[in-house]
C-alpha cells in the first residue's frame, strides 16, 4: 500500500522507510524497493537515495532504433551505451521510457524496468532491448511517432524516435 500512498505524500512515505531501513535485511530491502517503485520510475531524489542511488557523471552515447518503421505486433529494438565519465564507480538504475501516441493524437509515456549494474570510472557497457507492440489488453497502440528515452538513476539522458505503423 506504500506505494499507492506515495503518489499523494511522498515525504510521509520516504520518513517511514527511512526508519525501515534501519533494518538492513534482504527481505525489509526487497520490501522498500517495492514500497519505492513509482518514485523511483519518478526520479524522486529522496527515494533513489534510500536505495542508495545518486546523481552520476554517466552518460548515454548512440542510442539509436535498428528499424526506424516498426509494424503493429511487432517489436521496436533499441541499443544504447551507458558510459561512467566520472573519477568513482557508480550505481546505476537503467531504465527506459517509451513515449506513446494515444487516442485522439495526445502523448502519453510509461517507464520500463530495463537493469541495475555498475560501472567503474571510465567503464561502459553496451545495453540492447526489444520492446513489443502487440496487443495486450492493458495498452491500445496507436500508429504514429513514438519515441524511446534512457533514463538513469531517475534522469533522462537521450531520446530516440521511430514510427509504428499499421500492420502489413
Amino acid at each position: 500500500n506504500l506505494n499507492d500512498i506515495s503518489k499523494d505524500h511522498p515525504d510521509l512515505v520516504l520518513e517511514v522507510l527511512g526508519r525501515w531501513g534501519e533494518d538492513d535485511s534482504k527481505e525489509m530491502g526487497k520490501l522498500v524497493r517495492h514500497a519505492l517503485r513509482g518514485l523511483l520510475k519518478k526520479g524522486h531524489s529522496g527515494a533513489l537515495g534510500l536505495v542508495g542511488l545518486g546523481a552520476t557523471e554517466c552518460e548515454v552515447e548512440g542510442l539509436r532504433v535498428l528499424v526506424p518503421q516498426v509494424s503493429m505486433g511487432k517489436e521496436v529494438i533499441f541499443e544504447f551505451e551507458v558510459v561512467n565519465g566520472g573519477s568513482d564507480a557508480a550505481d546505476l538504475m537503467v531504465d527506459y521510457v517509451v513515449g506513446f501516441v494515444l487516442a485522439r493524437g495526445k502523448r502519453g509515456s510509461k517507464v520500463f524496468k530495463l537493469s541495475k549494474f555498475r560501472l567503474e570510472a571510465g567503464e561502459r557497457r553496451s545495453v540492447r532491448k526489444a520492446h513489443s507492440f502487440r496487443p495486450i489488453t492493458t495498452r491500445v497502440y496507436y500508429p504514429g511517432v513514438h519515441s524511446v528515452s534512457v533514463q538513469v538513476n531517475g534522469v533522462l539522458l537521450g531520446e530516440v524516435s521511430f514510427e509504428l505503423i499499421e500492420s502489413d
